[in-house]
C-alpha cells in the first residue's frame, strides 16, 4: 500500500491548513512556544487560571523586552509599554479559532476562566523534540523494543492452541536457564550504564507523548460533542432524531478504537496496586540513576500518576458533556409538549366551568351502602398500657475475614492515606523488634484516620512478604479513641 501522507498535494495541504505548523511558523513562535512549555510541561499541570497566566506571561515578554515586528502584527499597538494589555491580547489571539493554540475555558465551580493547551500545541512540542540534537543514540534499545513489539504482536494475535502452549513453553525454558545460571555463578546479569540511559531516553519520550495524546482524545471527544449542538440547532429534527444521534454517539466512544484504547487505560489507572508497583518503580530506576551518574531533567514522571489521573478526568468530563447535552434535549423537547398540554388543559377548565354554572339537575353516579369501618390494628387505646418487647438474645459480634476486610478497604479508600508512611510505621518497629503485630502498631502509632487507615493496614499487610496472618487468632484493635470503637481482625503479624 502506498503511503500518501509524504506525496505533494497531502504536504502541500498539511503545511496550509496544520495548526501545529502555524505555529512555528508564526513570527512570534520561540516566544510563545517556550512560554507554554514553561507553564505547563516543565511546571506538569493541566489547566491555569486566565488572570494568573496573563500576569505571568506579562511578566515574562518584559523581561525578554518582547517586540514583534511582523507584519501581520503591525495594527496592535505595541509601542504601548502595558505589557499586560499585550498578554491579554496574545491569549485571546492564541485561543481564537483561526489559532487555537490554547483553550479558554469557564470552571463550573469557580466560574473563573482557565487555560489549557491543545493538541496543536502539543504537536508542536513533540516536533521539536524530534529536531533537539541528542548526544546519543540508543539503537540497541530501540531495536530489542520493535522485536519484543513484532512478537508480541504475532503471538497474540495467533489464535492456535498448540502455537501459544509452544511460545510459552520456550519462554518457560529461557526463565529456567536464567535461574540456573544465576543459581551457579550467584551472578545476575544487569544493564550496562550505556544500555540505561538508552532505555531512560526512551521512557522520558513516551512519558511526553502520553500527555500529548490525551489532548487530541479530549478534542476527538469535543468534536462528537460539538456535532450534537450543531444537529440540535436543527429546528427540523424530531426528539426522537436527536437522541438516536446522541445515543449514536455515546456508543461510538466505547465501542471505537480510540474509545476503548482509553477506557483501557483508565481502568489500569484505577487499579491500585498496579499504581502501586509503578510509583515503586519509578523510584528505584530514579535511585539507579544517581547510582550511575546519568544525567535527568527532573524527577517529573513521580507525578506523572497524578497527572494522567487528572488528564483522564479531563475526557470524561467532556465525555460525560454528552450526557448533559441529552438531557438539555429531552428537556426543551418536552417543554414545547408541555406548553401544548397545559393549553389543552385550560381549554377542558374553561368548559367545565361553563357547564357548573348551568343549573341542571343531575342525577347521581353511584351509592354507598354504607360509612366504611376503619381498622387500625396496632393502634393503642387510650387508657391502655404500653406494651414492653423483651429480647431474650443479643446480637452476635460481626467477625470479618481479611478478604472481606480488603474489599471493604476498597469501598473506602479515597487515595489520601499514604500507604508509604504506614509501612514507615511497621519498618520503624521492626528494627526494635524482631516481629510485631498489627495491633501492637497501632497501639504504637495510633489511627489518626479512623476505619479507614485501619483497612489500609490490613490492604498493605496482604501485599507484604514479611506480613503473615493467623485467622484462628482474633484481636480487637482500637481505631477510634474518642468513641472507643474496636474491629475484630484476625491477627496479623510482621516479622
Amino acid at each position: 500500500m502506498t503511503d500518501t501522507f509524504f506525496q505533494y498535494r497531502s504536504l502541500q495541504q498539511l503545511l496550509q491548513q496544520s495548526l501545529s505548523m502555524k505555529l512555528l511558523r508564526s513570527g512570534h513562535a520561540a516566544m510563545s512556544i517556550s512560554f507554554l512549555h514553561k507553564m505547563f510541561r516543565q511546571q506538569n499541570v493541566l489547566q491555569i487560571n486566565l488572570a494568573e497566566l496573563t500576569q505571568k506571561l506579562a511578566d515574562y515578554l518584559a523581561n525578554l523586552g518582547f517586540l514583534e515586528e511582523s507584519e501581520e502584527h503591525q495594527t496592535l499597538s505595541y509601542i504601548s509599554s502595558d505589557y499586560y494589555e499585550r498578554a491579554d491580547t496574545y491569549l485571546k489571539r492564541w485561543a481564537d479559532e483561526d489559532n487555537r493554540f490554547i483553550f479558554i475555558n469557564l470552571d463550573e465551580k469557580t466560574h473563573e476562566p482557565y487555560v489549557t493547551l491543545t493538541r496543536h500545541t502539543e504537536k508542536a512540542f513533540q516536533a521539536l523534540e524530534l529536531l533537539r540534537e541528542k548526544d546519543f543514540v540508543g539503537t540497541e534499545s530501540k531495536l530489542l523494543d520493535l522485536f519484543t513489539k513484532v512478537q508480541e504482536l504475532v503471538q497474540q494475535t495467533n489464535e492456535d492452541p498448540d502455537e501459544r502452549i509452544k511460545a510459552l513453553q520456550e519462554k518457560r525454558k529461557q526463565i529456567d536457564e536464567e535461574i540456573k545460571l544465576v543459581k551457579q555463578t550467584g551472578q545476575v546479569p544487569v544493564y550496562e550504564p550505556w544500555q540505561i540511559k538508552s532505555r531512560w531516553a526512551e521512557i522520558e519520550r513516551l512519558s511526553k507523548e502520553l500527555s500529548g495524546d490525551f489532548r487530541e482524545v479530549e478534542e476527538n471527544f469535543k468534536e462528537i460533542y460539538k456535532t450534537i449542538s450543531h444537529r440540535h440547532a436543527d429546528a427540523t429534527l424530531s426528539k426522537g432524531q436527536l437522541l438516536r444521534l446522541t445515543f449514536d454517539a455515546l456508543e461510538e466512544l466505547k465501542t471505537n478504537d480510540q474509545g476503548k484504547s482509553f477506557y483501557a487505560f483508565w481502568e489500569f489507572l484505577m487499579d491500585d496496586e498496579k499504581q502501586q508497583q509503578f510509583a515503586d518503580m519509578l523510584q528505584q530506576v530514579y535511585d539507579l540513576l544517581d547510582h550511575t551518574d546519568i544525567t535527568y531533567e527532573s524527577r517529573q514522571l513521580l507525578q506523572l500518576k497524578y497527572m494522567l489521573h487528572a488528564a483522564g478526568i479531563k475526557v470524561l468530563e467532556t465525555n460525560q458533556l454528552l450526557g448533559y447535552k441529552l438531557s438539555r434535549i429531552v428537556v426543551e423537547k418536552e417543554r414545547g409538549n408541555r406548553r401544548k398540554t397545559r393549553d389543552i388543559i385550560n381549554q377542558i377548565l374553561q368548559q367545565a366551568i361553563q357547564q357548573a354554572d348551568r343549573n341542571e339537575k343531575k342525577a347521581p353516579i353511584a351509592y354507598v351502602d354504607d360509612r366504611p369501618e376503619i381498622s387500625l390494628p396496632l393502634d393503642r387505646r387510650h387508657g391502655d398500657r404500653p406494651s414492653e418487647n423483651e429480647f431474650g438474645t443479643a446480637p452476635n459480634a460481626a467477625t470479618l475475614s481479611i478478604d472481606q476486610l480488603t474489599e471493604l478497604h476498597k469501598l473506602m479508600d479515597d487515595g489520601s492515606i499514604d500507604k508509604a508512611v504506614l509501612q514507615g510505621n511497621i519498618s520503624s518497629m521492626l528494627k526494635k523488634h524482631k516481629q510485631v503485630t498489627l495491633k501492637q502498631v497501632i497501639d504504637k502509632h495510633g489511627c489518626t484516620r479512623g476505619l479507614a487507615e485501619l483497612l489500609a493496614y490490613v490492604s498493605l499487610a496482604v501485599h507484604l512478604r514479611n506480613a503473615s496472618i493467623q485467622p484462628d487468632t482474633i484481636e480487637d484493635i482500637l481505631f477510634d479513641k474518642t468513641q472507643q470503637k474496636y474491629l475484630q481482625v484476625p491477627q496479623i503479624v510482621f516479622s
